[in-house]
């Protein structure tokens, strides 16, 4: 809701919604009223003030109902996963730009082809897409299949073999436990998953809510 990530702020949307007053003259008045309300909310909820927050969530939510589903992507990743509308169908998911998500279902299971955060990494945008990728294949009882796969470590060229493969060690066991923690398993332990490592999350309790 209230990150600062360059580009995908909660203002910068707001500021694209306001620059297309001539598709939707509704839209582009409220993001204009709602977006100075951002920054004083944002500094109240640092301090504690979670009506603040609450405020502005009801707020992006009121202005995701009126969006045409060309907008309404970008307004929906600023809300908590907890709190986005579950769409219609797990392609509805999918996300392009600064962070990716592509995602495909079948009639038995839900594929996560891809997930790539890129600048925002280590944000939370990954984890609130696959929070809400979770909550989907919960309330359609659909497991999600998908292959760990991590990227090449950012180092120096000069770098050694055994540099190389300790970063490589470090990113696995990072992605392993993200995975972990949101309920994947493979028929390996945790601590012996690498990337190419295919992995599984069955569906459990869940929700009844109606699809938008």
């Amino acid at each position: 809701m209230f990150s600062l990530a360059p580009g995908v702020s909660l203002e910068a949307t707001l500021a694209r919604l306001e620059a297309g007053r001539h598709e939707n003259a509704d839209l582009a008045a409220a993001a204009a009223e709602l977006r100075p309300l951002v920054a004083p909310a944002r500094a109240s909820t640092v301090l504690g003030d979670a009506a603040a927050r609450k405020e502005i969530e009801r707020a992006v939510a009121a202005l995701a109902a009126q969006a045409p589903p060309r907008l309404l992507r970008e307004l929906v990743n600023h809300l908590p996963a907890r709190e986005r509308p579950l769409p219609a169908r797990a392609e509805d998911l999918a996300h392009y730009g600064r962070y990716k998500l592509l995602v495909t279902e079948g009639a038995s299971e839900i594929r996560l082809d891809d997930i790539v955060m890129g600048s925002v990494r280590g944000r939370g945008f990954g984890s609130s897409l696959l929070q809400e990728l979770c909550r989907y294949a919960d309330h359609r009882s659909l497991p999600i299949v998908c292959t760990m796969m991590t990227d090449y470590p950012d180092l120096s060229r000069d770098a050694s073999p055994e540099e190389y493969k300790a970063a490589q060690r470090t990113a696995e066991r990072r992605l392993a436990g993200w995975y972990h923690r949101h309920g994947f398993r493979s028929s390996r332990p945790v601590d012996e998953w690498r990337s190419r490592t295919d992995l599984r999350r069955e569906p459990g309790p869940h929700e009844r809510k109606e699809t938008t």
